[in-house]
């Protein structure tokens, strides 16, 4: 065997010496996992406390939380000070079910689009009768207006102007949903009312619902709060 005489200097105290068919060194890959809300509890249970990875294991006293309720977010630092620490993402989206319908928007859909919103959407409909009698509705729809004006004056210069719009149509005006609001997350039954204007250019149709918006500010509440308690080692039972 070859004797290989070599001089360490700095603070460098390992010298490693690769022969052969060795494969090339590679830096250590950064973990970076992103999903739902759910990711966050998930990686939780897994990886908190655990010794065994290094740079994947979650302890609080060197992980960092950081929360955005506003953007619906929550991310966690495994090892801030090392490049190669682990980042968990997950973010409170909702789901695809509820974004069709778009709720509480400023979108308005004409006869046809909400026809076909609602011919696909049975199965999130609390009622299956209910369901029939609104796409019967709104496939034979039918809308009256009546628009009076009244406009006077006087000689003193007095004016006054009324514009009045009655709208009668044979629409059901309420229906309840039951469908997940966020993804990854158990279906809520709430009121939606169905909002209709018309118009020289036709029929306008759009959603609001009060009930939808109370539990999206109530749910996003408790999901941050058990993500976080799960954190830092609390009774998420108590959450």
């Amino acid at each position: 065997m070859e004797n290989l005489n070599v001089k360490v200097e700095g603070e460098q105290k390992i010298l490693e010496v690769r022969t052969g068919e060795a494969l090339p060194l590679k830096e250590p890959k950064k973990v970076v996992i992103t999903g739902d809300i759910n990711t966050i509890s998930q990686y939780l249970r897994k990886r908190k406390g655990d010794l065994g990875h290094s740079t994947q294991g979650v302890f609080n006293d060197k992980a960092i939380i950081y929360t955005d309720r506003e953007r619906g977010f929550i991310s966690i630092a495994v090892d801030p000070e090392n490049p190669y620490g682990a980042t968990v993402q997950g973010s409170l989206e909702k789901s695809k079910e509820l974004e069709q319908f778009k709720i509480n928007s400023q979108t308005t859909f004409n006869r046809e689009q909400l026809v076909k919103i609602l011919k696909f959407s049975k199965r999130h409909f609390d009622s299956p009768e209910v369901h029939s009698d609104i796409f019967a509705a709104y496939s034979a729809f039918r809308a009256t207006s009546k628009t009076d004006h009244e406009s006077s004056s006087d000689s003193r210069g007095n004016k006054a102007k009324v514009f009045t719009k009655e709208v009668q149509s044979n629409l059901p005006q309420t229906f309840v949903l039951n469908m997940p609001i966020f993804k990854g997350q158990p279906n809520e039954r709430f009121m939606v009312e169905i909002c209709l204007e018309l118009t020289d250019a036709g029929a306008h149709f759009w959603f609001e619902s009060v009930e939808l918006e109370e539990l999206i500010a109530v749910r996003t509440d408790v999901l941050f709060e058990k993500e976080i308690a799960l954190f830092l080692g609390m009774d998420i039972l108590n959450i």
